[in-house]
């Protein structure tokens, strides 16, 4: 007997041992099963001809040499398409394409879970509906999106060799993004769910023409608390951007205007106190402490720094030292700093006035005979002079000046036995400075080349002190004396 007879014999034996008993038709044509293929594990044929796979696997071109196509054909009918009704296909190499191919206008679905999460179908009756096409429903390739029930134009996201779009059932543009990135809404933009106060970009939403807001969408919370929105009319030939905010919002109140805190213009910018109370406008922060204020009391604005603050007065037209909130301030602000802070010259109509009322004076006396002799001396003393700062910013074009030297009217003092600084004609003023170089700064750019921190040369400046404990150790401690001449003039007078 030949080889091949016997191993066909062999073959049928093994297979009919195996598949019997299960009613299956186990015969097999010649050179489809070799014996070291045959084991318990073994394909199974039924008389039908199905074939089913007892191990976990099934590998199409395992020992394959070289490159080929490795494919399943699916045939469903023999008249329409004898070559394959539905194919998967993995072509030439390991890059290659995988095609899965249906070849009727039947759908492609993929089912988890006995819900189809993809369909692709040519019916466009049926519900639950998901189109991936290079068709015609867009301008270019496509996917429609169908709910359970078709009543019309799909949800629709399709691209072309300029931009993807967006539309809605009824096929009306809703969203565009473009090749360069741009994304454009034709209505709002919102981030957050809804009842988590929600921001977003909206335009013509009844509360402005174009706006950035924050809880406040349509004019309308979806949180209760607080709401905010920055609107910018650009319909309108003036330019202007208004900054709006509101407490105690409800999401029952509806659709609810915004106060108007800040409007920036071309021309006129107002800040506003929504409440329309009196008290602070704006702060003027550094490292989250307040460095200064603006702020309004009655009918009037005032401004400053810690207890030192100028009213700016509307039925007293005057500018009047006050407070922190605004309120008067009497006897108790200076006008510039005996150290570094002088004022150079006061221009005005008329000279100062100083309160000299009887009632507010004690210990009035006439001066003894020591205070007398120090007026006789000190009507010596005067002399003419040039200022030092002005010589060396004008030459010889300084002028000459008339007056006393502080140190000589100390002197004269102390030549009675007197102690110029117990009379109000008589300043000393001491504090502590120290020079300190401000190292250069070097520009910084940003990775599209704007400049983040610009360029600073390296400069000098002295950091004054007004008392030696303050004072770095190193300090230097500076004395500048000085002379009230009012009361100067009238302690002379009274020798004369």
């Amino acid at each position: 007997m030949a080889i091949e007879d016997e191993m066909k014999d062999v073959q049928q034996l093994v297979v009919n041992q195996l598949g019997v008993a299960n009613g299956l038709d186990n015969s097999i044509a010649d050179g489809q099963v070799t014996p070291a293929k045959l084991s318990t594990g073994a394909p199974d044929w039924t008389t039908a001809g199905d074939f089913r796979v007892n191990g976990h696997n099934i590998e199409i071109g395992h020992n394959l040499v070289g490159e080929d196509y490795a494919l399943i054909d699916f045939h469903s009918t023999s008249a329409s398409n004898p070559d394959y009704d539905a194919r998967i296909i993995k072509y030439l190499g390991e890059d290659s394409n995988l095609d899965i191919i249906n070849k009727g206008s039947g759908e492609t679905k993929i089912i988890q879970g006995g819900e189809t999460s993809f369909r692709a179908t040519g019916d466009e009756t049926v519900g639950r509906r998901t189109v991936i096409s290079a068709g015609t429903a867009g301008t270019g390739a496509h996917i429609e999106l169908y709910g359970d029930t078709y009543t019309g134009a799909p949800s629709e996201a399709f691209y072309d060799a300029a931009e993807h779009n967006f539309r809605t059932e009824a096929g009306t543009l809703r969203v565009t993004i473009d090749n360069l990135g741009d994304i454009t809404s034709y209505r709002h933009i919102r981030s957050g769910f809804e009842g988590t106060g929600q921001a977003s970009l909206t335009t013509n939403d009844g509360h402005g023409n174009t706006n950035v807001a924050f809880n406040h969408t349509n004019g309308t919370p979806d949180v209760d608390g607080s709401s905010g929105r920055i609107t910018c009319p650009v319909e309108s030939t003036t330019a202007q951007m208004q900054f709006q905010i509101k407490s105690n919002m409800t999401v029952a109140g509806g659709s609810q205007a915004l106060d108007s805190v800040l409007t920036l213009s071309e021309g006129t910018s107002v800040i506003n106190r929504a409440d329309g109370s009196a008290g602070e406008i704006l702060n003027f922060n550094v490292g989250g402490t307040q460095k200064g204020r603006i702020g309004s009391n009655e009918a009037n604005l005032y401004i400053g720094a810690g207890s030192a603050n100028l009213k700016f007065g509307t039925t007293a037209v005057a500018i009047i030292p006050c407070d922190s909130s605004g309120n008067n301030q009497d006897n108790a602000i200076d006008l510039g700093a005996a150290t570094t802070g002088r004022f150079q010259d006061i221009h005005a109509t008329n000279g100062t006035i100083q309160t000299s009322d009887i009632n507010e004076k004690q210990d009035i006396a006439e001066l003894d005979a020591a205070e007398q002799a120090v007026a006789v001396a000190v009507k010596g003393l005067l002399r003419k002079f040039r200022w030092k700062s002005a010589v060396e910013e004008k030459g010889d074009d300084a002028r000459i000046h008339v007056g006393i030297m502080a140190q000589d009217l100390q002197a004269a003092f102390a030549a009675e036995g007197l102690d110029a600084g117990r009379y109000g004609m008589f300043i000393s003023n001491t504090w502590w400075e120290k020079e300190r170089v401000v190292p250069a700064v070097e520009e910084e750019l940003d990775e599209e080349g704007n400049v983040i921190t610009e360029a600073q040369e390296s400069y000098t400046t002295t950091d004054v002190w007004d008392t030696e404990e303050e004072a770095d150790e190193d300090a230097v401690s500076k004395t500048r004396l000085g002379v009230r001449y009012s009361e100067l003039l009238a302690f002379i007078i009274s020798a004369i």
